[in-house]
């Protein structure tokens, strides 16, 4: 069985994965909410730390399919290593 993949059908799956994470980081966002301490307690700031992960898993997942997904396009007119 071939499992060969294009760069954009990869950037597709870091998109679905971005977006998983996305739902974790609304869940999360939910609890916090729902804390009666949401600024100095130890659930706070447990919650505070998992979202800071999850977000920094969320820019990395969706600037990653972003570039793969547009590996091969053209560049539109614009310098290919820096934009003005």
């Amino acid at each position: 069985m071939n499992n060969n993949k294009t760069l954009y059908m990869l950037g597709e799956e870091y998109e679905a994965a971005a977006k998983k994470v996305k739902e974790r980081i609304d869940k999360k966002r939910a609890e916090l909410n729902a804390l009666k301490n949401k600024t100095c307690s130890v659930e706070a700031y447990e919650i505070k730390s998992e979202l800071k992960t999850l977000y920094a898993e969320y820019n990395q997942a969706v600037e990653t399919a972003g570039y793969l997904k547009l590996y091969y396009s053209p560049h539109q007119g614009k310098r290919e290593l820096f934009t003005y």
